[in-house]
């Protein structure tokens, strides 16, 4: 019996990370100033940890899930660890590597989870250099230059 590279584990592992982006303009405003212990950061930072927690959980669940569908050794859960770096893109890949024989179709979550990293990294990269253009502005306007 070969396992089912399209569970719905994976799937949901594979979307989680979108969580934050729905979720964070109902929990943050960016005319809103406050940065107190019991503000805007620390929601933001239980939305991430629950996504941390869900892709764990998910992928536990994927791994079980893989196992009663007869792949002996499926990829190791833990690797959905590295999941607040690199949005479970690690699990999902060893996952499609590990699942051999399943088909082609394995590779369309880590397709998707792929563009949703590459996406992630690429907003990140335009607000970092966002930032610094704009101190480095600032410090120029500041110093007569």
């Amino acid at each position: 019996m070969s396992a089912r590279p399209d569970s719905l584990y994976i799937w949901l592992l594979v979307l989680l990370p979108l969580a934050p982006r729905v979720l964070t303009p109902f929990v943050y405003s960016p005319s809103d100033s406050r940065v107190a212990p019991d503000g805007d950061l620390l929601d933001l930072a239980g939305i991430w940890a629950a996504v941390v927690v869900g892709t764990v959980t998910l992928a536990i669940l994927d791994r079980r899930a893989l196992q009663r569908a007869g792949l002996e050794r499926p990829f190791h859960w833990r690797w959905a660890l590295f999941s607040l770096v690199n949005l479970g893109l690690v699990y999902v890949l060893g996952r499609a590597i590990v699942a051999k024989g399943t088909g082609s179709g394995k590779w369309a979550a880590v397709a998707v989870s792929a563009a949703l990293f590459g996406t992630w990294l690429m907003a990140i990269t335009i607000f970092v250099i966002g930032v610094s253009s704009i101190a480095t502005l600032l410090y120029a306007a500041s110093h007569g230059g």
